[in-house]
């Protein structure tokens, strides 16, 4: 428990003096999404390591990851929008790729057989919308799997 709570410490430090870094001297339109996305390790780290201290204590384990679950699906999502922002918006994304050209690219292997993959993807508009569409479902059903548990 030693070793993991100090583990856990020197990871909340480490990724406190980012974050508290990003806050005072990022002042772009990113600053948000990636504070989210480095409130990971201290949230991820906390959980853990409370999680051993009271594995005797029946519930709180699991109520723990859920937290951890909740927060993973909103740093999916700002990981989503810098991305995005990075790139200039779905919208130059399409443009972007559609410019890029490229060739038709084929599912891999056993995945080719499945109905609705057959055909080859190319990259433009319906590649960015079904991108950003999945990784909104990853996140919805993530979050009612937990519901369900």
């Amino acid at each position: 428990q030693a070793a993991g709570g100090l583990a856990a410490f020197l990871a909340v430090v480490g990724s406190g003096v980012h974050i508290v870094r990003h806050l005072v001297l990022n002042k772009t339109k990113l600053r948000r999404c990636t504070v989210r996305i480095l409130l990971v390790v201290p949230i991820f780290s906390a959980d853990c390591f409370a999680s051993l201290l009271l594995e005797t204590v029946p519930g709180l384990g699991e109520m723990l990851s859920s937290i951890r679950e909740v927060y993973e699906a909103v740093a999916l999502a700002s990981f989503l929008q810098l991305i995005l922002t990075v790139l200039g918006g779905p919208h130059s994304l399409k443009d972007k790729l559609i410019e890029a050209g490229g060739k038709p690219v084929y599912h891999l292997g056993p995945l080719r057989y499945i109905p609705g993959l057959r055909e080859p993807y190319r990259a433009g508009p319906e590649f960015v919308a079904s991108m950003i569409s999945g990784i909104f479902q990853y996140i919805i059903m993530m979050l009612v799997v937990l519901f369900l548990k």
